[in-house]
């Protein structure tokens, strides 16, 4: 758990199938809006992956969203990053 340093929403860090992790806003499981498939391992991290248009969760899995989607301030860190690159 963390929050975002931006807008001070709670967050949580998840991981992606190819080892990046991205923020998932606590409060959006279940959110039928979702396009991330979040499921908690047995050792209580989170392991997150895209859902494909039409595509549902699994079994274990719930909705969820990225924090990227709704941060107010997001598009500072994209231009951050592109200054970056």
């Amino acid at each position: 758990m963390a929050e975002c340093r931006s807008c001070q929403i709670t967050v949580d860090w998840a991981t992606l199938p190819d080892g990046k992790t991205i923020p998932i806003d606590r409060n959006s499981a279940g959110d039928p809006k979702g396009n991330l498939a979040i499921r908690r391992t047995d050792a209580g991290t989170l392991k997150v992956r895209y859902l494909k248009g039409g595509e549902e969760p699994e079994p274990g899995e719930k909705r969820g969203i990225s924090h990227f989607a709704t941060c107010p301030q997001a598009a500072n860190w994209r231009e951050r990053k592109a200054r970056r690159d």
